[in-house]
């Protein structure tokens, strides 16, 4: 039997199948996709990770490229945002290193990752080429092991499971030069699909700090009250000044009545 690998995957949801006519005007759709403006220095991760053929969306290793190179040149500093569950494989490979390469173009410059809400799967391998990861309190990351679909004998699933372990692997040393945590570990962490909180992110080191949730306003500091006695000074001093004011009154009266 011919094998039949699908592409290799990190995404945080689950795989969804259609009739080839749908399939072909989606993937028309997204030879349509609109490629980040350079307009500013921010470069929005607000989607699945590559082409997704059904929506027509979808952040693609080529669009990401496009829109470095439309950077002006003196262009110092990015912000990634990110708020995605993923996707493919070497398309977010593709996105880490091209925004690598960016930075390693000229002297000086800085890619900050903002966390805005989920970087899942291979999104967080792409947040790890921020030089500053934060994440925002409320935040999530996730990370696990890459997955595909392969139909063929059992020497086709052999080899895509080497491929797979080999993938794994590759996630596991971007974690590892970015984080700093030992490989046993991190593969632990692939193996449990696991999500971490914005604390956690940080304490493992897949985050350098998170921003604080919004509380309520500090109230107002109300004056000091006074003191009894100062009341009761306040209060002879202003009787004093009265009967003052009137006596004059008196004394002026008097004066005019003669």
């Amino acid at each position: 039997m011919k094998r039949k690998r699908n592409r290799i995957t990190n995404l945080a949801e689950s795989t969804r199948t259609g009739d080839i006519a749908r399939l072909k005007s989606a993937w028309e759709n997204a030879a349509k996709i609109d490629k980040p403006q350079a307009s500013a220095t921010d470069l929005l991760i607000y989607d699945r990770i590559g082409p997704d053929y059904w929506s027509g969306g979808g952040i693609t290793h080529q669009s990401v490229t496009d829109w470095l190179g439309a950077l002006p040149v003196e262009a110092a500093e990015i912000t990634v945002r990110v708020n995605s569950p993923g996707g493919d494989v070497f398309e977010g490979v593709g996105i880490y290193n091209a925004l690598v390469a960016w930075q390693a173009g000229q002297d000086g410059r800085k890619i900050t990752v903002r966390i805005d809400a989920l970087a899942a799967s291979i999104a967080s391998v792409i947040a790890m080429a921020g030089d500053e990861i934060i994440i925002g309190g409320n935040a999530m990351m996730m990370i696990h092991r890459a997955s595909t679909i392969t139909m063929g004998n059992a020497a086709d699933h052999q080899s895509t499971a080497a491929t797979l372990e080999s993938i794994d692997q590759i996630i596991v040393d971007t974690y590892e030069a970015r984080t700093g945590q030992k490989p046993e570990d991190l593969k632990a962490w692939l193996n449990g699909e696991t999500y971490m909180t914005a604390a956690e992110a940080v304490e493992r080191g897949f985050a350098d700090r998170s921003e604080n949730l919004k509380g309520k306003p500090e109230p107002k500091e109300e004056p000091e009250a006074l003191d009894k006695q100062s009341v009761a000074r306040l209060a002879a001093a202003r009787l004093m000044q009265a009967k003052s004011r009137q006596a004059a009154v008196s004394a002026h009266l008097a004066t005019h009545a003669k």
